[in-house]
This record gives C-alpha cells, structure tokens and sequence, in this order.
C-alpha cells in the first residue's frame, strides 16, 4: 500500500447540495418518479440525475441575480 497522500476537497459545492436535495426529492415523490419508470424499472437514470442538475442550475441562478 503506497504512503502517498492525496489531497481532496472536502465538503460539497453549492450545486452538488442543491443537486443532491433536488434528487432526493424527485426519488421520494412517487407521483413524480412515475414519470420515469417503464415496467416497474427506472428506464433511464442518467434523466432523472439530469434534471436534479438542472434544477440546481436554476436555483443558483435565482440565488445570485443581482439586485434581487
């Protein structure tokens, strides 16, 4: 086993929370989740992670606009 340290950041950025909470509730809500499932299966998971991103996206942006 190697003695070299890495270093790696710690903690997460803005939008890694906010993408984490966004997924969070689109797994817990089943009336959305619905939306995403095919034959009892998730059909695509890269989707929902997607719009978890997106709607991160969109709040640091609402967050940081200036004057308001």
């Amino acid at each position: 086993m190697s003695d070299k340290k890495i270093d790696l950041p710690v903690g997460l950025t803005k939008k890694e929370y906010f993408a984490a909470m966004a997924l969070q509730g689109l797994l817990s809500n089943t009336e959305v989740t619905k939306a995403y499932l095919k034959d009892g299966l998730i059909d695509d998971i890269e989707a929902i992670t997607m719009d978890a991103v997106e709607f991160a996206d969109s709040l640091l942006v609402d967050l940081f606009e200036p004057g308001e």
